[in-house]
């Protein structure tokens, strides 16, 4: 059994651990499955659908998936082309050592969602720092843990950089929703549209 798609809640792994895998439209990953340490997911190339506890996520390239501990998650490769991925895996012992190193701020806010879509301008920057990531995690070097846990600090504060920007992004281009004293008021603005007259000028 592969120790990362297994449908019991009792595997455990290493402290962290990333791949990069291609898959076709064939492959089947079987049942869901859930595990007790973190997983980030994200795809590089080709297109899928990722099932999270109750949600459906349609994802594309440059899309980041965000999954906590014990929740029930499925993968499904549906494009006639392959799907290329990187996926991350993570213990909860591991992110409280990289988070004290680091301060207690680097966590917060990036699990609030499942999904984060990387702005296409800093795609390149994240992939590069992926592929050193996984480099530095497969060396045999006495100082690969340690290089290893710096550019896991960066991904995460790369990551949390790019969900700001989402949010400002978001910010300046959505208007906010109107109020129910504003909705109220254009109703009865519309339903008494042809019953308005301009008001007349007093002459004096």
């Amino acid at each position: 059994m592969n120790d990362f798609a297994s449908s019991s809640c009792h595997d455990r792994i290493a402290d962290f651990k990333i791949t990069q895998v291609q898959r076709d439209s064939h492959f089947d990953m079987g049942e869901s499955h859930y595990h007790p340490y973190y997983e980030f997911y994200y795809l590089l190339s080709g297109q899928c659908r990722c099932f999270i506890s109750h949600s459906i996520y349609r994802l594309f390239p440059g899309d980041l998936i965000m999954i906590p501990p014990s929740v029930l998650h499925r993968v499904l490769y549906e494009t006639k082309r392959p799907a290329e991925r990187i996926n991350i895996f993570f213990s909860e012992d591991y992110l409280h050592r990289v988070s004290a190193a680091s301060g207690p701020d680097l966590c917060v806010g990036l699990f609030s969602r499942s999904r984060l879509t990387i702005p296409s301008s800093s795609r390149p920057q994240l992939e590069r720092l992926m592929t050193r990531l996984r480099l530095e995690s497969e060396s045999s070097d006495p100082y690969a843990p340690l290089m290893t846990k710096s550019l896991f600090q960066s991904f995460w504060l790369r990551s949390r950089a790019a969900r700001m920007s989402t949010r400002l992004r978001n910010f300046w281009t959505r208007p906010a929703p109107p109020s129910r004293k504003a909705r109220a008021t254009s109703t009865n603005i519309t339903r008494n549209r042809s019953h308005w007259q301009p008001p007349r000028r007093s002459h004096i």
